[in-house]
């Protein structure tokens, strides 16, 4: 569809590309929704007669790689054939990446790659979809047992119908605040469980790290909310005052929150044993 050196990127990929890009793969939803499927997965796994912790995440690993490359190869075809790119020598930019991969299938496989399109994306956010309302079934039936599996199935899947029914565009604005929310969380609870070896799972550090996390998050939040938040009196006075004040303190905390958490770990981890040096380099 082109060259890709004649077209011009878009002003955020300009001034920040990795930093938009990153902030742009929330809207996939990988964090989140690994951290809602993991009980399905899991239970999955353990009807296969695993029980070991060992081999659960020895399979756990395997699966996700499996799907990490797929993804992956999916990603890497986009890139080198340059769709999303190219297609600006035909097309506008679009709203949403729907509408552009519609306009790139049309322009290849006309009424035949619509109705292939159609026919693929509905099969595979189909298999999606069941997913995510049987994990959340799953995972507030058993916060909540009094309260019936198939009562919390059938309201995921009345209040997903609803808001599909507001259209791409206008869930991806009002998702976004929601994710620059979640996602720093979601993230801080992942990296607390990669390396929970070096605090033995302590429950203190969790709490920790999202009582930090969470002050940077909110403004995120805020910052991304559609017009009708973000121009609101208090929104603009809240943004302004981090703005102005919390960049450099929550720097400060961020790094203050790093050593006192590696601190507690490795003093309770070595009590009694001496000096130690926690993994920033810094002796106690």
């Amino acid at each position: 569809m082109g060259a890709t050196s004649s077209t011009q990127a878009s002003a955020d990929y300009l001034a920040a590309p990795l930093t938009n890009g990153f902030l742009q793969g929330y809207n996939t939803l990988d964090a989140l929704a690994a951290l809602d499927f993991g009980i399905t997965v899991v239970t999955a796994i353990k009807g296969f007669k695993i029980k070991e912790d060992k081999e659960t995440s020895l399979a756990l690993a395997k699966t996700g790689a499996i799907g990490f490359a797929g993804i992956a190869i999916i990603y890497l075809i986009l890139i080198l054939v340059a769709l999303g790119t190219g297609s600006l020598h035909y097309f506008k930019l679009s709203e949403n990446g729907g509408i552009a991969f519609a306009q790139i299938v049309h322009h290849y496989l006309g009424t035949f790659g619509e109705a292939l399109l159609a026919t693929l994306a509905t099969i595979t956010c189909m298999s999606t979809a069941i997913g995510l309302v049987v994990a959340f079934a799953q995972d507030f039936h058993k916060r909540f047992p009094k309260i019936s599996y198939r009562t919390f199935l059938t309201f995921n899947c009345l209040l997903s119908f609803a808001i599909a029914n507001f259209g791409l565009t206008t869930i991806i604005a009002w998702s976004t605040p929601v994710l620059m929310f979640l996602y720093p969380l979601a993230i801080a609870l992942i990296f607390c469980g990669l390396t929970s070896n070096f605090f033995n799972n302590d429950t203190a550090v969790y709490k920790f790290v999202v009582y930090f996390t969470i002050i940077p998050a909110i403004f995120d939040g805020l910052n991304a909310s559609p017009s009708i938040i973000s121009n609101t009196a208090f929104a603009k006075a809240a943004l302004t005052f981090a703005g102005r004040y919390l960049p450099q303190k929550i720097q400060r905390e961020s790094k203050l929150s790093f050593h006192a958490v590696s601190f507690y770990s490795y003093s309770k981890n070595s009590a009694g044993k001496g000096c130690r040096r926690c993994p920033c380099g810094r002796s106690f």
